[in-house]
């Protein structure tokens, strides 16, 4: 928790806290809507894929939180998500709005998320120490989890006894608490020296140059040759879980909205409490076995569909969650210390888009599979997948601690 003494890591933490804690409410209430008017999980899907499509221009995006003042472009991006999140509201309580009304906006949304989300990444590494990396980075990592536990609890009664638009409205209202901690932080930390000559310094050819230097990096880091395409079908099988949740609650456990919340609590909370181990995981592991435990504990997804049972399935979220928000914790660490700073928002970026630019396909997967084989397969299905994914990872990060072990050993002997 040392990283909260920094000044301005403090409020970067509470402006992300708060937004997070909106943002999750307004996603929450954003499906249940879609489900209740709809009635097809397939729109789920739909949706889902309207939010995850931006997440192509990471590609892009990373390479502006390189080239710009990250607190600009934070803040730009809270403003533009508030203005189309109030016009949104404005159409729900004119009348009824099309699916693909909402989808379009929730689109530029995304794209958005999409800009400000590198950006406050690489600022964390330009901020803290190396020794507060780990603790910082579960910190940043815990706003969302934390954010999702509290949004959790309170969205069964939210989405029930309210309407769609204070939900939302609350949203817009997070977006601008986040504004305020952005301009604070502008004041201490203002511009950055490699920031300084900004946008007239660059052509059109050097931006692709700068956006190619991020895969390139990725290319040459042998580690991720062998993680990141196992990364990718992961991400493609957990948008089952993301975004037909809804309806696995509402078809299957027939547990309506309270299970639909409650799920997303238990990943939730797993998801806060491993990030915020992962300060003493580092301190007692080295960064590779706790990324190889964390990853060991997501196989356990593989048991979800097993039971059709609230309880045994939040049991099960509750622990992959865990394993989830430390190995991202602790990935994150690992990448801030190999990542020279004026290169993090072009690797962020560029891990973003394919990473998270692969989700796109995978609503398109869950779409298909459901439609074809309904909702209870398709989460067998995705549970395969993601069970076998995280066993290769976890033995290819075993493999990386045998091998510095060796090498350790070998130099000690010499």
């Amino acid at each position: 928790m040392n990283a909260l003494k920094n000044r301005v890591f403090l409020l970067l933490f509470i402006g992300q806290l708060t937004s997070s804690l909106g943002d999750v409410l307004f996603k929450l209430a954003l499906f249940w809507y879609v489900q209740e008017t709809t009635g097809s999980a397939v729109y789920l899907s739909w949706l889902g894929l309207f939010i995850t499509l931006p997440q192509f221009l990471s590609f892009f995006t990373g390479t502006l939180a390189d080239h710009f003042q990250r607190t600009k472009i934070m803040f730009i991006s809270d403003l533009v998500r508030c203005v189309l999140v109030l016009v949104l509201c404005i159409y729900l309580t004119i009348g009824s709005v099309s699916f693909m009304a909402i989808g379009v906006t929730v689109f530029f949304i995304s794209i958005l998320t999409n800009l400000f989300v590198p950006a406050s990444r690489a600022l964390v590494g330009e901020i803290l120490d190396e020794e507060e990396l780990p603790s910082g980075n579960g910190l940043m990592d815990s706003t969302i989890r934390f954010s999702t536990i509290i949004s959790t609890m309170l969205g069964a009664i939210l989405i029930s006894y309210f309407k769609e638009t204070t939900v939302f409205l609350f949203n817009a209202f997070t977006f601008i608490v986040s504004m305020i901690t952005v301009i604070m932080m502008h004041k201490r930390i203002g511009h950055y020296q490699y920031l300084k000559d900004g946008y007239k310094s660059v052509s059109l050819h050097d931006w692709m140059a700068k956006c190619k230097e991020g895969l390139h990096f990725i290319r040459r880091f042998g580690f991720l040759k062998y993680t990141v395409p196992c990364g990718i079908v992961i991400n493609i099988f957990f948008t089952i879980f993301l975004f037909l949740a809804p309806a696995w609650s509402e078809q299957v456990l027939d547990s309506g909205v309270f299970g639909f919340t409650l799920m997303e609590f238990a990943l939730g909370f797993g998801m806060l409490c491993g990030s915020l181990s992962a300060g003493y995981f580092a301190k007692i592991l080295n960064l590779n076995k706790g990324v190889a435990i964390a990853f060991g504990l997501q196989a356990i997804i593989l048991l979800f569909p097993f039971m059709h049972s609230l309880a045994f399935g939040c049991s099960i979220l509750l622990l992959f969650g865990f394993g989830n928000g430390l190995s991202n914790s602790l990935s994150s660490t690992v990448l801030q210390r190999l990542v020279p700073n004026s290169m993090q928002g072009r690797v962020f970026g560029s891990l973003a888009s394919i990473l998270g630019g692969i989700v796109p396909l995978g609503t398109i997967i869950s779409s298909f599979l459901l439609q074809q084989y309904g909702i209870t397969l398709t989460y067998f299905i995705g549970s395969i997948a993601i069970a076998i994914g995280s066993f290769y990872l976890m033995i290819v990060f075993y493999k990386e601690v045998w091998k510095t072990n060796n090498k350790n050993e070998q130099e000690l002997s010499v």
